[in-house]
Formats: C-alpha cells, sequence, structure tokens
C-alpha cells in the first residue's frame, strides 16, 4: 500500500535531532521552523498527493531520504513538473527514447515539444574532504573551555589532514593570552597550524564553558568550478544525443549550483584585453573560448549545438523559498525556430 502522506508525524519524531553543525537536507527540511523550509515541506506534501500514484513509490523513498542527492534529484524534478503543469503544458515523465529515458517531455498547448533533462550536480571528492575536515575543526574546536565566543573564517578549502590536538592546543593558548577589551575586535591567526583562515572574537561571557562556536557552516566558497559545470552539462548532451533525430528542442537544467559557474561553463570567463604598445587604446572586455556553446578560434561555428538552452535553479537563492528559474540560451541550437516558441511560452 502507498502511503497518503509524505511527513506523517511518527517520521518526523523518528528523524536525528537537529545537530549544530551538519544535518541531511530531510532533518532540517522537518525539524525546523525556518518559514521557506516550511513553505518548502508544505509543497512537497501537496505535489506528492497529486503524483500519479505509478510514480508515487520513488519519489516518497528520495523525498525522505536522508542522502542529500537523492533528496535533490528528486526535489527539482518536482519543481519542472510543477511549472510545466501550472502553465496547462502536458508533461510526460520519463519518456523512452531510443532506449533512452530523459526526464520529461514537454509539450506547450499549440506550440512544440521540447526533451528536458534534470541535473544536480554532486560535489568532487576533494571538496567533500574539505567540508569534512572544517566540520571536525568546529566540533575540536567547541570543546574548549573559554569565555569568549567565536566564528572561524577560512580562507581556503582545508587540503590536508589535520593534527587538530595541535590546532586545539594553539587556539586555547591563543584565548589565554588574549587581553579583551569590549567594542575592540580581536582575531587569531591560524596559518601557524596550517590553515589558511582566523578565529574572529564574537563577545565575552562572565564564566568560561565549552560549546561557543555562535557560526559555523563554511566561510569559503567551495562552489564548483565552471569546468565542473560544463563536464556535468557535457555528459548530458552525449547521453542523450539521441534527441537530435526527434526534430525537438533540449534543455538541460543544472540545479543547486553557483550561477556564475554555469554563466562561465557555457559562455566563457570575462577576460579583458587591450594593446601594451598604445597607451590610449580602449581596453576591451569579451568572453575566452571555453564556453561549451561559444565558438573556437577559425571554427566559426558554436559547439555542442544539440543543446538548446540551459535552465539554472535553486530553490535557496530566491527570498521566501520561492524557485527561481534563469534561462541561458544557446546561441545557435540545431532547433532555433522552435526553442523560440519554448521560451516565449515559458
Amino acid at each position: 500500500m502507498i502511503p497518503s502522506l509524505l511527513y506523517d508525524p511518527e517520521f518526523i519524531s523518528a528523524l536525528p535531532q537537529l545537530d549544530k553543525y551538519h544535518n541531511p537536507f530531510i532533518v532540517s527540511l522537518c525539524k525546523t521552523d525556518i518559514p521557506w523550509l516550511v513553505d518548502l515541506r508544505n509543497h512537497l506534501d501537496r505535489w506528492y498527493s497529486e503524483t500519479k500514484t505509478e510514480d508515487k513509490p520513488i519519489i516518497y523513498a528520495s523525498l525522505r531520504s536522508s542522502n542529500d542527492m537523492h533528496f535533490q534529484s528528486v526535489l527539482y524534478e518536482l519543481v519542472f513538473r510543477q511549472y510545466g503543469l501550472q502553465r496547462k503544458w502536458q508533461v510526460v515523465r520519463n519518456p523512452i527514447i531510443g532506449g533512452k529515458t530523459p526526464d520529461y517531455n514537454m509539450t506547450i498547448p499549440n506550440g512544440p515539444s521540447f526533451f528536458l533533462e534534470v541535473t544536480v550536480k554532486e560535489p568532487d571528492q576533494e571538496r567533500k574532504y574539505s567540508r569534512n575536515r572544517y566540520e571536525t575543526l568546529l566540533r575540536r574546536l567547541d570543546t574548549i573551555r573559554t569565555p569568549y565566543q567565536f566564528s572561524v573564517h577560512m580562507q581556503a578549502p582545508i587540503s590536508t589532514c589535520l593534527n587538530y590536538d595541535v590546532v586545539k592546543e594553539y587556539v586555547a593558548r591563543g584565548f589565554t593570552e588574549l587581553i579583551y577589551h569590549d567594542n575592540e575586535d580581536y582575531e587569531i591567526d591560524l596559518a601557524p597550524v596550517g590553515i589558511t583562515g582566523d578565529i574572529q572574537i564574537r563577545g565575552k561571557k562572565e564564566e568560561a564553558s565549552d560549546d561557543n562556536v555562535i557560526a559555523w557552516g563554511e566561510t569559503v566558497d567551495l562552489s564548483d568550478t565552471p569546468k565542473d559545470v560544463a563536464n556535468a552539462i557535457r555528459r548530458k548532451v552525449k547521453k542523450y544525443g539521441i534527441i537530435k533525430a526527434t526534430g525537438n528542442p533540449y534543455v538541460v537544467a543544472v540545479c543547486a549550483i553557483d550561477e556564475d559557474a554555469i554563466d562561465m561553463a557555457l559562455y566563457g570567463k570575462t577576460v579583458i584585453s587591450f594593446n601594451v604598445n598604445n597607451p590610449n587604446s580602449e581596453a576591451k572586455v569579451r568572453r575566452d573560448f571555453s564556453g561549451l556553446v561559444t565558438p573556437k578560434p577559425r571554427l566559426f561555428s558554436p559547439l555542442n549545438r544539440r543543446l538548446s538552452a540551459v535552465i539554472s535553479c535553486n530553490w535557496k537563492d530566491m527570498p521566501n523559498g520561492s524557485c527561481g528559474f534563469r534561462l541561458k540560451v544557446a546561441p545557435l541550437p540545431a532547433k532555433r525556430d522552435q526553442f523560440q516558441a519554448v521560451t516565449r511560452a515559458g
């Protein structure tokens, strides 16, 4: 029997308690009262209830999963399904095309059909290691007994293993040696213990205790590089190359990834050029030739023309938990005429 409720009280009560440093998304979703998360949970409950019976088991399992990749993949698939349904489009999930099953075929009333593949890129292994090291560092520093409340700020990922005992002893000694005055800023440089970052003192309590880290979460940019994003999109283009034979546009939705990285992955990085032999010449701003869909030198034609467009989407980027789409059209997609109709309808 397929359950009728996605997040019933019994399921929520069985989830782990909120952790100060890191939680699977499902725990944050169900155990907090942050407005945009409450809004998202209500949306998911409603969307699940509106799902076809044959699709409910996989959606039910994924949207209750503690694996963030499984959760987010289905979350964003549902977001795009609802977007199409609200506009009265015909939405077919997992159409079979030459033995391949992209996420959706969407048909606009009195307009064209197009194929949509939704992807959520998993962070690479080195980024995972850095996140784990940062979390471990916070946990260890939070055991220092001190009256000072503090936060840890990184200027670069933690790329090597740390001796956390040495780091803890070094920071504790810094607290002991600190001559503190209210309304002044204090920092402890972490470079001597192999960390590119610092401790920032946020305040002082009357008595010493542990549990003094008052800001957490990564403070260094660990977002995907344009090369990472380009490779993820390129794999989707190659995987569903059969779509070209259908004569329909092909759109890839790239979700939960840095907006600037997607832009550079498609169109190249911004560069400034100028004539060093002419000081009066104007500097020119352009894109380099690293983009997926920009022409390469001497080729005079865009690459990856099977790709009609990319949609970026991130729920948390938008106020009040709304999910914003940003459409990035390929300069000369193979199915340009058909896709123009898609963009007008969307």
